[in-house]
């Protein structure tokens, strides 16, 4: 075989693999809808406590568990006024942001989060807000 035959046939196999590989990823598992909103809530309740921050980007959370209903469960750190870091938790539910400056927020939490085995989003949620902007 003379070289060009043999450059065409090893392109046209780099072009094959290309192709497979571009439509396993085309085809691969997508998160559905519900999914995706869940997400985009849990998100976006990171990005409404981190905007509350005296120091947004000392905002690290520990802890963002999802809950069945869609809520999430969150545990973070920031800094304080004072220099120091403090480590603090909120719910989102659905309907509304609940945090620790809430009349009886101790009995919510223990009734809403204590136990809950949901996914820990905590990485992923971290992950995002090192790419979001400042809000």
């Amino acid at each position: 075989m003379t070289r060009p035959v043999k450059l065409m046939i090893f392109g046209g196999a780099v072009l094959a693999v290309s192709i497979a590989i571009a439509h396993s990823h085309s085809t691969a598992a997508r998160p559905n809808p519900a999914e995706e909103q869940r997400w985009d809530a849990a998100l976006g309740g990171a990005v409404a406590l981190r905007r509350e921050m005296r120091n947004p980007d000392s905002f690290k959370v520990t802890r963002a568990i999802e809950r069945a209903d869609g809520g999430v469960c969150y545990e973070y750190r920031a800094q304080n006024g004072f220099g120091g870091m403090n480590v603090e938790r909120a719910i989102i539910t659905p309907h509304r942001v609940i945090d620790e400056s809430e009349r009886d927020f101790s009995g919510l939490w223990n009734y809403a989060c204590s136990g809950e085995s949901g996914r820990d989003l905590a990485a992923k949620i971290n992950a995002a807000l090192k790419l979001a902007p400042e809000q």
